[in-house]
């Protein structure tokens, strides 16, 4: 392990009150727990922008309505 990262590591440590493998298992467990989530919002993302791509080609090759 670097020794900044090691610092940084053991600095959050102290400060969270828990030994050094402590804080690393949190940030992991922390990690893998979000990892979902953020995997669920990044697929909303992809998912509207390609409706909006959709939509806007269809603008394009479908016929205008006509007016009354």
């Amino acid at each position: 392990m670097q020794n900044d990262l090691r610092e940084a590591l053991e600095s959050a440590a102290n400060i969270s009150g828990r030994s050094l493998n402590a804080e690393i298992v949190a940030r992991l467990q922390s990690s893998l727990e979000k990892a979902p989530n953020q995997q669920a919002s990044e697929l909303e993302a992809i998912q509207l922008a390609v409706r909006e791509a959709v939509r806007d080609e269809l603008k394009e090759i479908l016929p205008k309505p006509k007016a009354k």
